[in-house]
């Protein structure tokens, strides 16, 4: 039996300086295929990166703060982000057939949404029946919001967007790949951080630990805010540093942190 998992990476680990780290997005390519051949695994990927890629269409060197420049910047970008991907996904599935003597291939259809798709039930299971058919396909949807059309999408993150997607495709797994290998107890004491490998519940302390690190609002907080989600579907996250490649996240326990039952 085939499983399914939700993959969300974010801006920060493909984005360095401005400019495309093609070698992460290679790397997660081949990881992509080797689980598609070997391990029977189906992938949904959430991606993001339009507005960054808007701003340097339109020389911008800081992000706008008004909605209507961001929406402006993502219009701009996500033709180009899309491009980037299938571009730097494809480079990782050719290194995987060539090793395999298969003949690599790719198609990414593209899936852009908004809240309202999300909050409409009929919407949700109309958006996750295309994609499970495009799946049966051997193809690889990307996701993003869809930040051009609707004012609030700038302002949402991709984390919770993974996880009602997770949620909605009944997903055996999220996996969040970002720029830190989890979550951690005394972040802010180099000498004795620790990696928390396991949660089952995201309470006050749990969250006392993302707020320790600075961005109880934003990066970790938000991917708190996914897993406590999903774990009410009983469906596991797992949150660790994209340079550890997506199939060592996956089956390697000491170096990400799991939220599951």
């Amino acid at each position: 039996m085939r499983q399914l998992q939700v993959v969300k990476i974010g801006t920060d680990s493909v984005f360095h300086d401005g400019l495309v780290d093609y070698r992460v997005l290679s790397n997660l390519g081949y990881n992509l295929a080797k689980l598609t051949i070997e391990q029977n695994t189906d992938s949904v990927l959430v991606v993001s990166g339009a507005i960054r890629l808007g701003m340097r269409k339109n020389g911008l060197k800081e992000k706008p703060t008004n909605s209507v420049e961001l929406q402006s910047c993502a219009r701009d970008g996500q033709p180009a982000l899309m491009e980037t991907y299938e571009k730097g996904l494809f480079v990782g599935y050719k290194k995987y057939a060539a090793g395999n003597g298969t003949i690599a291939r790719l198609l990414t259809p593209q899936y852009l949404v908004t809240y309202h798709n999300l909050e409409d039930l009929a919407e949700m299971r109309n958006i996750a029946a295309n994609i499970r058919y495009d799946l049966s396909a051997m193809k690889l949807p990307l996701i993003n919001y869809n930040d051009g059309v609707d004012p609030t999408e700038v302002k949402m993150d991709n984390d919770n967007l993974a996880a009602r997607i997770a949620k909605a495709l009944i997903a055996d797994r999220l996996v969040i790949m970002t720029d830190v290998d989890g979550l951690f107890e005394n972040f802010s004491d180099a000498g004795n951080r620790r990696l928390v490998k396991n949660v089952n519940e995201v309470n006050d302390y749990v969250r006392s630990l993302a707020e320790e690190k600075g961005d109880g609002t934003g990066k970790m907080g938000t991917k708190l805010d996914a897993a406590d989600l999903l774990l009410k579907e009983n469906i596991p996250t797992i949150i660790g540093n994209v340079n550890y490649g997506l199939i060592r996240l996956i089956e390697e326990e000491q170096i990400r942190t799991i939220f599951t039952k």
